[in-house]
């Protein structure tokens, strides 16, 4: 029976190594029901080991009940050490970590914790201890990284202590687990690594540190820069190819993004996917390879690229039991096919709104009003994508602090905010589209490369609620000229159609309206937003029905050139 043990361990071993999970299952499960009633006792090695990698198998099969069974029978063992027991213990906080609920990020938290008591580290329980102790650590941890240098980083030992490396590790997972369910321990997760490492040297969770370190200081875009560049030489230093794509992760959607064009991102998303796979960290290849999805969207990659690539890579999130990633990039993957036109409902309606709104996850909530508020905002539902913007506030911002999406997501609520207040004159919506607004300046001051065109088309909308017709067409013009430089070609269409609005409405110039609509058709046409197309076209099909007439015949000669100047632009 201990043969049999034996040999069915090496082949749950290889084939776990080889990504075949269910044989890995199956060859550990009968391993660990050959072993006699004295396996603790007699051959306790043997039993630790395939207990530990059964446990990892069905934590990553999503066998919960089993994982559970495996987990409390190691946590038993009252008089082995905890070092014996880490591998079970981690693989009941991985499951935990993939898996929805904000009760199962509790459960991990509370779990780290104690583990991390046992080792000599201890957090305040109070949240008044809390926030004195994060202030306290927050003035320290700047003044750290203003005056640190790449070569104090350079000259750093290797951590050697087995105690502080698993520290680290523990601290990094709870730094996962408490950002997720939006604790406030989460900036002391941050701060305790950054000490360890600065006291007792680099490892590999010395690189998420600093990435975590780099999104603390987001509203501080020059310190974050320089402490993400920090996390960047430690991973030319140390071998952290096991923590590359989850380091590579936060930094390019939480940090650079910040600072660097976002059309930098995708290379590095998916080079850090395929480095995941490749030393077997799927959770995070997939979270990288969901945030280059993402991206794909809001640079204005076509429509149908990017559906095409939700189909693939919601097959893999479901092949990993990522249920979290996949419920996130199902939500795009429906945005994206009602622009497109998939669907003969309405456009605006996310099909499995009731499956998404089941979930608990305030992530996850976050992403699914974030794309209803996206389809309203295209679609032209202003009334509904108001009173959302109000009964949402900034509760993605707050609750996905940092993330490359909540630039979008910002400029999205201010767009319905400012439509809604120009037709109903009603100052709740004013005040809150000019406080969003406000939010977005703020990122411009600081010198966000992408939001540059988000603020011009902003302007022009805030310009037109206030009746100043003139600068509401010049932002206009403008706005059209960022959007085609940045790229985004969806943006461009969208300010084309709100500036053809105005034309029409405000300035009585149907002609010139209609031309601004033909270009944002063609430009809704080249993203792929078929349905757009089609309800833009019928919603203004008596323009199209009229005669067309010169366009630059009967102007001056200045008024002539900066129409045909506005026109190349635009072309």
């Amino acid at each position: 029976r201990i043969q049999l043990a034996e040999l069915s361990l090496r082949a749950s071993r290889k084939a776990k190594d080889q990504s075949a999970f269910e044989s890995a299952g199956k060859y550990a499960t009968i391993g660990v029901e050959a072993l006699p009633a004295n396996k603790w006792s007699d051959h306790y090695l043997l039993t630790l080991d395939l207990y530990s990698t059964t446990a990892e198998v069905e934590g990553f099969l999503g066998n919960i009940d089993r994982l559970e069974e495996l987990y409390k029978e190691v946590i038993d063992q009252k008089d082995r050490p905890l070092f014996d027991k880490l591998r079970v213990y981690h693989a009941v906080i991985s499951y935990m970590l993939g898996a929805l609920g904000k009760h199962n990020n509790l459960s991990a938290i509370e779990i780290l914790v104690e583990i991390l008591a046992q080792l000599g580290l201890s957090f305040p329980k109070r949240k008044r201890a809390i926030s004195r102790l994060t202030k306290s650590w927050t003035r320290k941890a700047k003044k750290s990284m203003s005056s640190l240098r790449l070569e104090d980083i350079s000259n750093l030992p290797v951590m050697q202590d087995p105690v502080h490396l698993e520290t680290m590790r523990l601290l990094d997972q709870l730094f996962t687990a408490t950002y997720m369910a939006a604790s406030d321990l989460m900036p002391l997760t941050i701060f305790e690594r950054i000490r360890l490492t600065l006291e007792h040297g680099l490892s590999e969770y010395s690189t998420l540190a600093f990435a975590g370190l780099a999104l603390y200081f987001r509203d501080d875009p020059a310190l974050a820069s320089k402490t993400g560049t920090f996390a960047r030489l430690v991973m030319t230093i140390i071998d952290s190819k096991n923590v590359d794509a989850k380091a590579e992760m936060w930094l390019t959607t939480f940090v650079f993004c910040w600072t660097e064009p976002i059309t930098r991102m995708s290379s590095r998303l998916l080079k850090s996917y395929e480095t995941g796979l490749s030393v077997g960290d799927n959770e995070n290849a997939i979270w990288c390879i969901a945030q280059y999805i993402v991206i794909a969207f809001q640079s204005g990659k076509p429509l149908a690229t990017v559906e095409a690539d939700c189909k693939i890579y919601l097959k893999q999130m479901i092949e990993f039991e990522r249920e979290i990633v996949h419920a996130d990039i199902s939500m795009y993957f429906e945005m994206v096919r009602n622009l497109m036109g998939r669907y003969d409902s309405d456009p605006t309606a996310m099909r499995s709104e009731q499956r998404f709104l089941s979930y608990t996850d305030h992530t996850v909530l976050g992403v699914f009003y974030s794309c209803q508020s996206m389809l309203y905002l295209y679609f032209g539902e202003y009334e509904k994508g108001a009173e959302l913007a109000i009964e949402r506030g900034d509760s993605y911002l707050k609750g996905i602090p940092g993330h490359v999406w909540g630039m979008i997501e910002t400029f999205t609520r201010g767009m319905l905010l400012y439509v809604r207040a120009q037709s109903t004159r009603k100052r709740m919506y004013a005040k809150e589209a000019k406080r969003v607004h406000t939010t977005l300046e703020g990122w411009i001051q600081k010198g966000n490369p992408n939001v540059q065109h988000y603020g011009l088309i902003l302007n022009a909308e805030a310009a037109v609620l206030s009746g100043k017709l003139d600068a509401a067409d010049g932002y206009y013009q403008r706005a059209i000229v960022a959007a085609t430089r940045q790229g985004s070609i969806h943006e461009s269409a969208l300010v084309c159609e709100r500036y053809g609005e105005f034309l029409l409405n405000n300035r009585n110039d149907p002609e010139e309206a209609r031309h601004k609509f033909d270009v944002a058709i063609r430009r809704y046409n080249d993203w792929g937003a078929t349905k757009k197309v089609q309800m833009l076209r019928e919603k203004h099909q008596d323009l199209w029905q009229k005669p067309p007439s010169e366009v630059v015949v009967g102007l001056s000669i200045s008024e002539a050139g900066k129409r045909v100047s506005t026109l190349s632009v635009e072309e």
